[in-house]
């Protein structure tokens, strides 16, 4: 026989432990065992949660860091004002609170603007301010003599584009008191700025005795080639004439050929496809159409009528 001394039992189940000491009636001992254990587990569970918010509060420090350098560099290169609306309230609610979480930053936009935003809002605008970083990273610093010759560059080009365009409206209001300028406008694919520019290189263009001299006037007419006995007059085009009217003309052929389709019956564009479908080049066809467009506006000028589909 072996002593009863001798065993040893060990419980490593929770659960166990108490019923065993349930069994022995030992009360007491219940209770003392199960204020430990739910000591012990509210104490492990507060550990966890304080882990899980250490470890959010860490993202978001890190996340908002990120965010905080790419806001930085739209600043320091192009300025945040270059951004839009949407995303330029987000940047600078980014700036001032660098460590805010996503929930903490709707909050405050809805404070600050009174207007209200999802948490997937915010984050899709600060993804956005990111792609714009990554693509806005220049090669000198804001404060760099290249960035402000081309911004003086830029301030040129605006005034410029700008004189320009008034320059074009006084030539249409000087062009408009031409006859032929409603004449002339009114053929499907040339606006006002094409029909003024075609009116300063031809001026009055009845003074012509037929179409012929304005076709040669523009240097559309073919050149002769004579070779012997034999004469061939449907060489190239002579290109001795107005080459200004020529290059609107050619510009007109263009947008005729793109616009074309939404003008059924247009005679240009049927003319086009007519010569298209012939195997011509497609340059070979702009001019063609271009001595056509002459023929035709002539036409037009010399009966004062506009332009019809028939």
């Amino acid at each position: 026989m072996i002593p009863p001394e001798l065993f040893n039992f060990y419980f490593f189940d929770g659960e166990k432990i108490a019923d065993f000491l349930k069994c022995i009636e030992a009360t007491n001992s219940v209770f003392e065992y199960e204020d430990v254990r739910i000591q012990r587990d509210f104490m492990n569970n507060l550990t966890r949660l304080d882990n899980c918010e250490l470890a959010n509060e860490m993202k978001s420090i890190k996340a908002g860091k990120a965010q905080l350098e790419e806001i930085d560099r739209i600043d320091n290169f192009v300025g945040l004002k270059s951004l839009p609306e949407n995303l330029y309230k987000v940047a600078i609610l980014r700036k001032d609170n660098p460590e805010a979480s996503l929930n903490e930053l709707c909050e405050m936009y809805e404070h600050a603007y009174q207007e209200e935003i999802s948490k997937s809002g915010i984050r899709h605008r600060l993804n956005k301010i990111k792609d714009i970083a990554v693509n806005s990273y220049p090669g000198v610093d804001k404060d760099h003599s290249d960035v402000k010759n081309l911004s003086d560059m830029a301030a040129i080009l605006q005034e410029n584009i700008k004189t320009i365009n008034e320059l074009k409206e006084k030539m249409i209001k000087t062009a408009k008191e031409s006859p032929y300028f409603d004449i002339i406008n009114s053929f499907y694919g040339i606006g006002e700025v094409l029909t003024t520019e075609l009116l300063g290189e031809l001026g009055d263009i009845t003074r012509f005795d037929n179409h012929r001299q304005l076709i040669a006037f523009c240097g559309l007419d073919p050149t002769i080639i004579q070779s012997g006995k034999s004469i061939n007059v449907h060489g190239t085009i002579s290109k001795r004439g107005n080459k200004y009217a020529r290059w609107i003309l050619f510009n007109i052929s263009q947008i005729v050929v793109k616009l074309g389709h939404q003008c059924p019956g247009h005679p240009v564009y049927d003319y086009y496809l007519t010569k298209k479908a012939e195997g011509k080049h497609y340059y070979e066809n702009l001019t063609a159409c271009s001595t056509k467009i002459l023929r035709m506006l002539y036409t037009m000028c010399k009966n004062n009528t506009t332009f019809k589909i028939n």
